[in-house]
Order: structure tokens, then sequence, then C-alpha cells
């Protein structure tokens, strides 16, 4: 019998495997989309942010797989969702050097590398802060349309977030996961327009409150 197992990120073929994982999943991403029209270009770009994120935030973060396991073995190959975040009390520096995204954004998308993630880094400052006051969700792919493993995977985070009275926050292009993210209890706090060359879509910057009642 199949069930789910939570794998923490650790160096070699876990990361590739999330990577993929990540790689597929932001291929049909809005945000994704008007960054990098060439489908194949734009796989690759998902694959390289998740892996430099994951390498970067190896002893930090809430990094997981869930895989399938059963009694005898666990198998990484037939992972569901990879989600990559933040914990509450983590610094402003903590998805690594900035140089490492930065190269990655220079070859994928050129000159224009700067233009969306300083919108995204202007609405999280907005609504968030810093690292320290909140739970972040940095990159949440799943190549399992509605199995559920979304909610499994979002649980992780969302529980350290309650633990220290934080806020829980994530950035959403994708209208069609409104629903999903609210479900848990995220609220729209903000819909921006990103404006990427000739193309646009609007991003939303969503927070729950997991303060202890």
């Amino acid at each position: 019998m199949l069930g789910c197992f939570v794998l923490g990120f650790v160096f070699g073929f876990e990361i590739e495997t999330g990577a993929l994982i990540i790689g597929e999943s932001f291929a049909n991403d809005p945000l994704s989309c008007i960054q990098q029209p060439n489908v194949v270009r734009r796989k690759e770009l998902g694959q390289q942010l998740a892996k430099t994120l994951a390498q970067d935030t190896l002893e930090r973060g809430t990094n997981y797989l869930l895989c399938q396991y059963n009694a005898k073995s666990v198998s990484i190959q037939q992972a569901g969702v990879c989600a990559l975040t933040s914990p509450p009390g983590t610094t402003k520096k903590f998805f690594g050097d900035d140089r490492h995204m930065a190269k990655i954004f220079f070859k994928h998308l050129g000159r224009h590398m700067n233009i969306v993630p300083n919108a995204l880094g202007k609405m999280h400052s907005l609504h968030c802060g810093q690292h320290e006051n909140h739970g972040y969700v940095a990159m949440l792919g799943s190549t399992i349309p509605k199995s559920g493993l979304g909610h499994l995977v979002l649980q992780i985070p969302e529980d350290i977030a309650e633990q220290v009275n934080a806020d829980f926050y994530l950035e959403n292009s994708n209208e069609k996961n409104l629903k999903f993210y609210e479900s848990r209890g995220l609220v729209v706090q903000e819909a921006v327009e990103v404006k990427f060359q000739d193309r646009s879509t609007i991003v939303y910057a969503m927070r729950k409150n997991c303060y202890k009642k």
C-alpha cells in the first residue's frame, strides 16, 4: 500500500529530483511564462533556481520532498511534490549569495533579469518585512494534480510558524491556485500587475496569521 513520506533535502539525488518537480510545475506558471516564452528554457530556469535555493538553504530551510513509500522501501523517484521554504527567524540573506541567483536570471533572462525579482521583493517587504518575522514559501511544485500533496507539504511550514506565533507568506501568480491557498487560510493582501517586456501577469501576495489563540 502506497503512502507519503516527508524527506528533508540533502545534497545529491534528492535535490535533482526536487528541481525536476519544480521545473515541470513552473513550466505553465503565468509568471514564468512572461519571463521566458521558451518552454524548454523555462523548465531549465525553474530547475536551476530550485537547485540553488535548496543548496543555499540546506542547513536552515524547511525544504521537503513528499515521496511514495511502502513497507519495504522509499521511492524518491516517485516524489510528487517539492517545497522550498524559509522558517521564521531566518535572516534577510537566507537564500544565500545573491550572485548565485543573479547568474541564473542573467543566463535565462538577459538584461531584464532584475525586473520580476525586484517587483516580488517589494511586495514581500511591504507585507511581511524581513524573514525573521514570518515563514515564507519560495517555491512549491507538484506533478500530481489534485492529489492533496500540496496540503500536506504546506502543513509543515505552517506548523512551524504557529509554534512561534508568526505570519506565513507566499506569492502566487496562478489565479487557478487561489482557492487552494485560501482554503488553507491564506488571504490576498495585494494583487500587482508584473510586467516583463511586452508581457504581463497578476501576482498575488498572500498571508496567513498563524498566531495561537
